[in-house]
């Protein structure tokens, strides 16, 4: 084969090499694309499948869908210069808010979304710890004092005319209490010590079932070791109170609304004023 011939050869070698490297380049190119395809169809059949047959729902911040979350406001009555009642060194404001924190780490460990109207020695006006409460639109709302007086044992105030979720959480709250060991269950009680016709402002202008719980006297020896040495207890027993009225009614709903819940004889006092029932 002459030079002419061999360099004519080569060259179809070379386009033949060329064009075979262009078509693998094609086929890698389009192997490719097909891939991120097939993931696109794949993440949308995922896609159906978690949201069409009801599986899973994207969640919340908080791991579930805000509008079905629980939300407790959690009231520890007095703070900063409001002491409350005392008894020796003893401030009911510093029990108060002991228990609250309490219970507020146990429902947050149940998943539940706590609000407090205080972390702290802070004062608070009882308009503004409704605030709180009204504009976290919270389901429940529970107030936590000490008593004091000539008695002794648990007791929780309600609304004059509480409806049947407020008498519940009350109820379940009572009855929990009462498990884990009080000296004496002082019963549910509406309106105020002065008239059952007249109320305790927090549970007026509350806009969710509301109650006031009344943890033993202070001024009782035997009340004060109950919640020294039952403070964990009486606090899971209040968390469990809560969510189980939850779950058995849902998001609470106000037990009067406008004129129906305020027009009524509304007293800034609060429970503990020597009642020896």
């Amino acid at each position: 084969m002459n030079v002419k011939g061999r360099r004519k050869k080569q060259l179809k070698n070379v386009i033949c090499i060329t064009y075979c490297l262009v078509w693998l380049l094609i086929v890698l190119f389009c192997f490719h694309k097909l891939g991120g395809v097939l993931e696109l169809i794949q993440n949308a059949g995922e896609a159906e499948t978690v949201f069409g047959d009801g599986v899973a729902e994207p969640e919340g911040e908080n791991g579930g869908d805000s509008e079905d979350e629980l939300v407790v406001c959690l009231d520890a009555g007095h703070g900063g210069n409001d002491n409350g009642s005392d008894y020796q060194t003893r401030l009911e404001k510093d029990d108060n808010l002991k228990i609250a924190l309490a219970v507020a780490a146990y429902l947050e460990e149940q998943g539940v979304t706590v609000v407090m109207t205080r972390e702290d020695d802070t004062y608070l006006s009882l308009a503004e710890r409704c605030d709180i409460a009204n504009e976290s639109e919270a389901d429940y709302f529970v107030s936590l004092h000490r008593n004091d007086g000539d008695g002794y044992g648990v007791e929780t105030w309600v609304y004059s005319g509480a409806n049947e979720k407020t008498m519940a959480l009350a109820e379940n709250i009572m009855d929990g209490l009462e498990t884990v060991g009080v000296q004496r269950n002082r019963g549910i009680k509406k309106g105020t010590q002065k008239s059952s016709s007249s109320n305790y402002y927090v549970n007026v202008h509350s806009e969710m079932p509301a109650c006031i719980v009344e943890l033993g006297f202070i001024n009782d020896e035997t009340d004060n070791s109950l919640f020294d040495e039952k403070l964990e207890e009486y606090a899971a027993a209040i968390g469990d109170a809560v969510i189980g009225t939850y779950e058995l009614y849902g998001e609470g709903t106000a037990q009067g609304t406008g004129a129906d819940k305020n027009d009524t004889d509304v007293s800034t006092e609060n429970p503990g004023s020597g009642d020896t029932d």
